[in-house]
Order: structure tokens, then C-alpha cells, then sequence
């Protein structure tokens, strides 16, 4: 059952964190807020703030931030957590909660974009319920140059899909994917009004469309941009100076035309052939994928890419190669290839993909785990929920696929228009 008095823990405070806390805060939910000490996110802007987060956009308002003194003090006070960081910054908070997997029994974990986090922590954590997501379930952009910690709140998305794993009970592979356990349903209904669509560990890190979007688009615009501190020559400076300076523009609508949307397109395919080794069948299209998790119904790639909002209110473009679009979706392009290598994908230009990141990278690029080391087929088979056939003696993922089940939380309006903070 649902805390009657539901408090959220949210660990770490960028855009996302920030704007499902002031989603929570419309919805009279209160929340209480960790982050890495080093990495506060919004909360540096927040303190010097008096502790109030300014909303606008979906929700417009002014929140007061509760920060807890601990991970454990938000361990303590809170039984529903959402990771809400990059993948990037993951094995800290492993790190962190491995410390205290005795607090985490009675508690669910909501990891946002978690990029095959249950695959690749999901044994290590006591916690009572771990969901994934393989996305945001809200689309915002931190905003805090007028020194006022502020986020804007663009859209909750009208349909977004999620998986669910537990460490502690019992867990049938093959069921997990057709309904919710009826705590987590609860909890749900009390936080999100989007459709649902459950789908197993392996489906989730499978439904990476953001990565065929985003990297694409990232790579065959680096010569955008600035070039790295201490490198040029003072002649190669002064060449530089005597050129016109460019704006970047906005990166889905100025980043990407119809040569860069076939190269997403042909990573999408990559994506959906490993996806169909694994005996995962009727997994959406990039464009599916865009249109599902949007409520909206693009044609083409290219509409996407140009459409004003939301994704173009801000320009969004990387400044350096420390953006998420590389250093993120680095991460999700390893995850493809290794489970491509254990099913027996090529994965060409996936590979591709990756060695080109690698090559033009300053500095190493951290895997954080998604390679998959020690990971079998028989972990591939457990967490894609398929059953097991045998084929001239040799054990083979089944290629046959469940219909999916989705799952409408009560319908309160959220999802359009405007709606002012709870006092």
C-alpha cells in the first residue's frame, strides 16, 4: 500500500529531480532532496536561494527544498527514491546506498533513463521494488542564470514505459512484465497520470530511442564545437579570430536534417535487430518510440527534429564533449553492443558509433558497468522475461513475444496546460 503521507526522496538535482519536485509539489507531495557533495545540481542556487526552488512552465510557483542532512536521513524519512542523474553518476550513488542495504527493504527505487541499471545493479541492492524507466517522464531545462535556482517544467509525457525487479522477493521473469505488484501500482497512481506500458529489465535498456536521437546528432555536429583549452597554436587563434563567430542554434531543429535523421534511423535498425535476438518483438520504431512517449503524430524524423517545442523552447546543443549526449549515451551505445555480442548481432555501425566517440574523446570515456562483464545469455534470457526453447539440444532465446500490458493510473489533467502550486 501507498504511505498515506507519501514523502519522495530524490537523489541528485538537475533537471529532472527539479521538475518532478515541482510536479510532486502540485500534486501536494512533498519532497526531500540528496545529491553527490560535490555535484549539488540546482540545490548551489537553491541554498543561496533561502532553499526555494522557483517552477514555471507546466507548474508555475515557488517550492521550499527540504535537504536532507544524510543519505541516510532520506533513507530514513522516505520509502518511494527516484535516481534522477546521468548514468554517469550511478556508481556513486551505488556506492553509497551498498552502505545502507538494511534501510532499503522497505523501500522502491524510480530509476529515470536508468540505461540497463537493473541489469547492471539490480542483484546488488536490497531494495523492496527497483523500477527503470528508459526515460524521463518529464521534459525540462534548469534555468539558473538570473541567481535564482529555477527550473522550467516544459511537459509531462503522456505515455512513458517502466520495468520492475525485486532482489528480495520472489520474482517470476516471465510474469513480471504483464502487471505491477499492487504497492508499486498504488504509488504510482498517487505520482504520475501518464499511461504506463510495462516492459521487462532487458526491454527497457532495449528502448533506447533517446541514444539513436541524441548521439547521432551529437557526433556529426562536433565540429560545433569549441575546440579544446591549451590545443591551438597562437596562428590556428588567429585564423579563428578573423572568422565569423556562429551561433549553434538549436540542436534538434539546427543540429539535425535529413542526413543525420538516416543516420539515427540506421542505429534505430541496429537497435530493434538486437532487440528481435532477444526474442523481444514489437519494440517501436524511432519513430514510434517519438510519438508514444509525445502523445504526437509525426510523419517523419525530420517533423520531430523541427518541431518549436519542446524540445526547441531552449537550444539545448552541446558546449563540449562533457555534455550527456556523449558522455550519457556512451554508456547506452556500450550496453547495445554487449548485449548485440552475447545474442550474436554485428552491430555495425553501433560499433562504429562507439569507436568514433572513443577516437574523439580528449579523455578516456567510463563504460560504468554497461559493458556487461561476467554478464551469460542466461542473465539475457532471465531479464528479457522470454521463455526458454530448446533447438537441437542448444538452448535459445524463444522468438515469440507477450503482448505487452499497459497500465492508466487515474486521470487528474496533468499532462496539459498549466496548473498553479499548492499553498
Amino acid at each position: 500500500m501507498a504511505p498515506a503521507n507519501l514523502t519522495v526522496g530524490l537523489l541528485g538535482f538537475g533537471h529532472a529531480n527539479a521538475a518532478m519536485a515541482g510536479y510532486f509539489a502540485s500534486k501536494g507531495i512533498p519532497s526531500m532532496v540528496w545529491t553527490h557533495p560535490q555535484h549539488p545540481g540546482a540545490l548551489r542556487k537553491t541554498r543561496q536561494n533561502g532553499g526555494v526552488l522557483n517552477v514555471g512552465g507546466l507548474v508555475e510557483g515557488e517550492i521550499l527544498i527540504t535537504e536532507a542532512a544524510s543519505l541516510q536521513d532520506l533513507l530514513k524519512n522516505t520509502r518511494v527514491i527516484l535516481l534522477g542523474t546521468r548514468a554517469d553518476a550511478h556508481a556513486f550513488y551505488i556506492d553509497e546506498l551498498k552502505k545502507h542495504n538494511d534501510l532499503l527493504t522497505k523501500s522502491m527505487i524510480f530509476v529515470m533513463k536508468g540505461t540497463g541499471f537493473t541489469l547492471t545493479y539490480g542483484r546488488q541492492l536490497s531494495f523492496q521494488y527497483i523500477l527503470e524507466s528508459n526515460t524521463s517522464p518529464s521534459t525540462a531545462k534548469l534555468d539558473e542564470g538570473q541567481g535564482t535556482a529555477a527550473v522550467n517544467l516544459k511537459s509531462m509525457k503522456v505515455e512513458f514505459s517502466l520495468s520492475w525487479y525485486s532482489n528480495i522477493h520472489k520474482y517470476d521473469p516471465t510474469e513480471a512484465f504483464q502487471d505491477f505488484p499492487s504497492n508499486v501500482k498504488q504509488v504510482l497512481n498517487k505520482l504520475f497520470d501518464a499511461r504506463i506500458q510495462i516492459r521487462s529489465p532487458l526491454d527497457i535498456s532495449l528502448a533506447c530511442g533517446g541514444t539513436c536521437i541524441h548521439l547521432p546528432g551529437a557526433l556529426l555536429n562536433i565540429g560545433r564545437l569549441p575546440d579544446e583549452a591549451g590545443i591551438l597554436t597562437s596562428k590556428a587563434k588567429t585564423n579563428l579570430a578573423k572568422l565569423p563567430t556562429v551561433d549553434p542554434g538549436y540542436f534538434y531543429g539546427n543540429g539535425m536534417n535529413t542526413y543525420v535523421n538516416r543516420c539515427q534511423l540506421s542505429l534505430d535498425r541496429e537497435r530493434l535487430a538486437v532487440a528481435e535476438a532477444c526474442g523481444l518483438k514489437g519494440n517501436q520504431t524511432l519513430l514510434e518510440y517519438v510519438n508514444f512517449h509525445y502523445g504526437t503524430k509525426f510523419v517523419d524524423m525530420r517533423e520531430f527534429s523541427s518541431n518549436p517545442y519542446p524540445h526547441n523552447a531552449q537550444k539545448a546543443t552541446p558546449k563540449d564533449m562533457g555534455h550527456r549526449y556523449y558522455r550519457e549515451e556512451y554508456i547506452a551505445i556500450t550496453l547495445l553492443l554487449a548485449i548485440a555480442r552475447l545474442v550474436g548481432e554485428p552491430a555495425v555501425l553501433c560499433t562504429a558509433t562507439l569507436t568514433m566517440l572513443e577516437t574523439c574523446s580528449p579523455d578516456p570515456l567510463d563504460k560504468c558497468g554497461r559493458d556487461l562483464k561476467g554478464f551469460t545469455l542466461e542473465d539475457v534470457k532471465f531479464f528479457s522475461g522470454q521463455p526458454v526453447i530448446l533447438n537441437g539440444g542448444k538452448e535459445e532465446i524463444a522468438r515469440k513475444s507477450k503482448q505487452r500490458s499497459f497500465w492508466r493510473p487515474r486521470f487528474s489533467g496533468m499532462c496539459g496546460g498549466k496548473k498553479a502550486l499548492q499553498e
